[in-house]
């Protein structure tokens, strides 16, 4: 099970696709919806987002729907009967797929540069305690006018 995320900051928005097939058979279901989650009062508040813009094959999020609070990911109905206050279960193996399910992550400036990542936050990773290494050469360099980070943890 896979969490997926956005981010919102006065000098860029951001916007996701997520697909709704799994990419090793392209089996499309109804049964699986997109929701979100955000913390309030130290419990998870989940929305239903079938409303979303959507296609056959992709959920389209965009400013209206991100924010740095929202986290959003996929179960069935049934699947959310499960759903706890208190902590984030593992729902269903949807997004385990091989290879890996990806989901598109979009930043883009307002005058009209854009990048492009990918979003997913696996549900193994709530649990985990490390460290995060990662070569800093990026942040350092003197010709760069702003440098940005972006790091999303999700602890329960």
């Amino acid at each position: 099970m896979n969490f997926f995320f956005g981010i919102k900051s006065n000098f860029f928005k951001s916007k996701l696709q997520i697909p709704k097939f799994k990419n090793q058979d392209n089996n499309f279901t109804d049964k699986i919806n997109l929701y979100c989650i955000k913390v309030k009062d130290k419990n998870w508040k989940l929305k239903n987002l079938s409303n979303v813009n959507q296609d056959r094959f992709f959920y389209y999020l965009g400013d209206s729907e991100i924010d740095n609070d929202n986290i959003f990911f996929l179960a069935s109905s049934k699947e959310i009967s499960n759903f706890e206050k208190k902590k984030l279960l593992k729902l269903n193996d949807y997004t385990s797929t091989f290879p890996s399910y990806r989901c598109n992550f979009e930043i883009y400036n307002n005058f009209g540069g854009f990048s492009s990542f990918q979003s997913e936050y696996p549900h193994s990773m709530i649990n985990k305690r490390g460290n995060i290494f990662s070569p800093i050469n990026n942040l350092l360099n003197e010709y760069f006018k702003r440098n940005f980070l972006f790091f999303k943890n999700i602890i329960t």
